[in-house]
């Protein structure tokens, strides 16, 4: 009697533990799913394109076999592949100690009551923004970048907003208008804003404020193709000059300030010229509104998934300086209306020769 119960015991728990591991992803699965999700592993810990370290939750020493270790870390980091703010995760062999990673842009970590058992504390220490990629040449460690870095957290943004919410200003663009709301503000470049600055404003949907020093980007609803007939117009009024600093309007595909892949206009400066932004030919006084009508086109074409708002205050006061942009409109102009007859040759009717174009460098 004593002997069947234990069998039966025992065939009970076999069948337990046998269900959930037939329901279990194979490797070769897995090896699919992250092809999808992930572009190419790269060699290396998971850095952003400067070398900035980016916020984490890591395990270490949760496989034995390194033919399990992409499966196991995929697993690890699945559930954060559609959080705001995730940009990848790390698979690092067993010869240098078996452990999974998932990165998140600075400042976006899920709370610590996430950390999945058995990890370390998470480390938020991290200053990256944006895409990773992997920083060394240890084929040990493999950093796997998630796929389509900007549409995920587009989608992350604009699928779990409040669709009710009040607070979002407008860029009209072409035939539709884009509404861009609160909750897709992220840090512009790192290490510039300072603690207790003052939120930028928006009111009518229109007028963007910004009062002291910021540098605030937003992800753009959709990405926003730029040609090179596209003209960037919108109202600049300068209530207070910024010290030591600027006022700047950026569209751009990543948050980095400097690159090839987005462009700068300089619409105030106290400090000079500022050469690696394009300086609009007139800047505005102290009190007074101007109309802006830039050829962007001219200067930069590709694809951007961010408007930034720059208001740089470097002076003892970092609350000094107040600037309002207002009424953002996109539109490509026709050819034969972009120019004017002058003589024997053409002109851009809105003046583009006379831009100064210092295009962002890497």
């Amino acid at each position: 009697m004593t002997l069947k119960l234990s069998l039966y015991a025992l065939g009970a728990i076999s069948f337990s533990f046998s269900t959930p591991l037939a329901a279990a992803l194979t490797n070769s699965e897995v090896a699919d799913l992250v092809a999808s999700k992930y572009d190419a592993p790269t060699n290396g810990w998971c850095q952003g394109r400067s070398g900035q370290n980016p916020d984490k939750f890591q395990i270490i020493n949760n496989f034995s076999s390194n033919a399990d270790s992409v499966r196991v870390c995929y697993e690890y980091c699945e559930p954060f592949q559609a959080s705001l703010g995730y940009v990848g995760m790390l698979v690092r062999r067993i010869e240098k100690g078996a452990s999974c990673a998932c990165y998140f842009n600075h400042g976006t970590l899920p709370s610590s009551s996430l950390n999945p058992p058995g990890s370390l504390t998470p480390y938020t220490a991290g200053t990256s923004i944006g895409p990773v990629t992997g920083s060394g040449e240890s084929a040990d460690h493999s950093c796997y970048p998630i796929s389509d870095y900007n549409d995920q957290a587009r989608q992350a943004i604009y699928n779990t907003a409040n669709e009710t919410s009040a607070d979002y200003f407008e860029v009209a663009l072409h035939n539709e208008t884009l509404q861009v709301i609160r909750e897709a503000e992220v840090e512009y470049d790192q290490n510039e804003n300072v603690p207790g600055q003052t939120p930028i404003e928006f009111d009518n949907h229109s007028d963007i404020t910004m009062t002291g020093n910021t540098w605030t980007a937003y992800v753009l609803p959709k990405a926003v193709d730029i040609e090179e007939d596209t003209i960037l117009e919108f109202s600049f009024t300068l209530t207070q000059e910024p010290d030591a600093g600027f006022v700047a309007v950026c569209l751009d595909e990543d948050t980095e300030e400097y690159g090839d892949n987005g462009v700068c206009f300089v619409l105030k400066s106290t400090q000079g010229w500022l050469k690696d932004y394009v300086n609009v030919p007139a800047q505005t006084s102290i009190g007074s509104t101007s109309e802006q009508r830039i050829p962007i086109g001219d200067m930069f074409t590709g694809s951007v998934n961010y408007i930034a708002f720059i208001q740089d205050s470097d002076g003892a006061d970092r609350s000094v300086g107040q600037s309002t942009i207002s009424g953002i409109k996109l539109s490509n102009v026709e050819d034969e209306t972009l120019q004017i007859s002058m003589g024997s040759h053409t002109e851009r009717s809105v003046f583009s020769n006379s831009y100064i174009s210092n295009n962002q460098v890497s």
